[in-house]
């Protein structure tokens, strides 16, 4: 969550809202208002996925289309201010860059530092600390037009860094300055530089803009770059500094960088299934109700089926963005829940009765993957084969289990060097390739053997009101005499023996490992 602190008189004034009213209404769109101040600040909590509700003209236009049903039609005016020429230089360093000017703003102490909060909350969460995004704003009328982006060596350029009054070269920006110690390591090798056409540096993103470009209450025309690794969050964030200003009166042009001009304001388009609201929502909505309820969030209903999503969303990935915003702006206290139509009252899961008893025999339980690879499965002798996955994205999970005994094995293996004995079980399930629950209960110690772990089933036999009988088998994962099958009522229901010493060998075990694996349905 990021914490910015607004002017409530602002807010008042860009929303014609009482201080009743706004208050009580931000909590209902997700905006909790941590603190009132006395000297009327508001201080605002807002998630990671709403960017441009960082600052107090992205809260007004939020509070405007709910409450108000203004929804602002944001464009780019005239023909292109410029161009920025790209040199491949910055390829691989910090490839992507979007510019624009914003003219005729009316600039005070208040929205300069307006304009440095939001810049820096887009810098610490959409910016991911500059990684990401980082952010320029500059006094558009003391440079010249083109703007190259190039990178250079950190001793090769040198300028006049913000807040200071002497020329650094990169290299000593990095050593010295606040902001290029903090963001030194985002810079390896080449630094990226912004200059104009007298070579005057505007920016060394993403660390330190020029004191050449500082922006004053007697700035009129802004210029605004953004750079960073990726071209989405690039133009988002264009998007959302862009309609800030031109909420502020600002004439918001277009900038040319390599055949396409930024910012790009246009309303996206997408799909709406009214159908697929309401079953996800619970609730009925008319044509006309959720045209409403798109309306008051911002959006522009275009049909029934079709909706024009604003430029400065940057969370609206899919059609169930847009449902969350219908039943936001619907009102959670509106929806009256009901139980769900099933013959029975839910209840907690009942537990195992084996928990009970092996925990009270000393044994810790465990809880291992459904899926493994036919490695481990190898590794424990263990057949047949499970079902395989078709296109695993791991090598270390390609299949379904059949057993539980390789995950012991793996949870004694890793946990070899610690003190001795170790006594694990775990109840899950296996394939094969039904889906089958299991119980397997192991002793990893010098003196683990067949009658101490059969000391161990009987226990649980008995605990449990079962009688078993065992059968001699042979079985690979086990030594040749010392393993056999567990049956209840004639029925098989597992395996009990000692570990083969090759199996053990496989999972670097040094010491013997007893166990039993059976239904856990018995």
């Amino acid at each position: 969550m990021a914490q910015i602190s607004i002017s409530l008189a602002d807010l008042k004034n860009q929303t014609k809202l009482s201080e009743e009213k706004i208050l009580s209404t931000l909590p209902t769109l997700g905006v909790p208002v941590e603190e009132s101040s006395e000297a009327g600040e508001l201080s605002l909590e807002i998630t990671p996925n709403r960017p441009d509700l960082l600052s107090v003209e992205g809260i007004a236009r939020l509070l405007n289309s709910y409450c108000n049903g203004k929804r602002k039609q944001y464009a780019v005016e005239g023909t292109a201010a410029g161009e920025l020429i790209i040199s491949p230089s910055v390829k691989k360093i910090r490839p992507f860059i979007a510019m624009a000017r914003a003219d005729g703003i009316t600039l005070d102490d208040y929205s300069i530092k307006s304009i440095m909060q939001i810049q820096e909350k887009l810098h610490d969460t959409l910016g991911r600390k500059r990684k990401k995004v980082a952010i320029g704003i500059h006094n558009a009328d003391v440079v010249a037009l083109p703007f190259k982006y190039s990178a250079y060596s950190p001793e090769e350029i040198s300028f006049v860094p913000l807040d200071m009054q002497v020329q650094m070269t990169c290299s000593e920006i990095l050593r010295s300055h606040p902001k290029g110690i903090d963001y030194a390591h985002l810079v390896k090798g080449k630094c990226p530089i912004i200059s104009d056409k007298n070579n005057n540096v505007l920016s060394f993103p993403p660390i330190i803009n020029g004191e050449l470009t500082r922006v004053t209450e007697d700035t009129s025309n802004l210029l605004i770059d953004v750079t960073g690794t990726s071209k989405e969050a690039v133009e988002i964030t264009l998007n959302i500094l862009c309609c800030m200003l031109s909420d502020r009166e600002a004439k918001i042009r277009g900038m040319r960088i390599g055949g396409t001009e930024y910012p790009d304001l246009s309303l996206k388009k997408m799909k709406f299934s009214k159908k697929k609201c309401e079953k996800l929502l619970g609730i009925a909505l008319s044509d006309s109700q959720a045209k409403t309820c798109l309306e008051k969030m911002g959006f522009e209903v275009e049909s029934p089926s079709s909706v024009l999503i604003p430029p400065y969303r940057a969370d609206i990935m899919h059609e169930v963005d847009l449902y969350e915003d219908a039943a936001i702006a619907y009102g959670y206290g509106n929806i009256i829940p009901s139980l769900p139509n099933l013959p029975t009252i839910g209840d907690s899961t009942p537990s195992h009765p084996a928990h009970e008893i092996l925990v009270g025999s000393g044994f810790l339980e465990a809880s291992g993957w459904l899926l493994t690879n036919e490695e481990e499965q190898k590794r424990a002798n263990i057949l047949p084969a499970g079902v395989k996955i078709k296109n695993p994205l791991t090598e270390d999970f390609t299949q379904f289990r059949t057993s539980l005994t390789p995950s012991i094995l793996r949870i004694f293996s890793e946990s070899r060097n610690e003190k001795l004995p170790q006594k694990i079980y775990e109840i899950g399930a296996v394939s094969l390739p039904q889906e089958k629950e299991k119980l397997c209960a192991a002793i990893y110690s010098p003196d683990a053997s067949f009658s101490k772990i059969k000391s161990v089933l009987e226990m649980l036999m008995k605990e449990t009101g079962k009688i078993c009988s065992l059968e001699r088998e042979a079985n690979p994962s086990f030594i040749k005499g010392r393993c056999a099958v567990v049956n209840i009522d004639g029925k098989h229901i597992g395996v009990i023996g000692e570990i083969h010493p090759q199996v053990l060998e496989n999972f670097s075990l040094e010491q013997p490992v007893a166990l039993f694996e059976i239904d856990a349905k018995m």
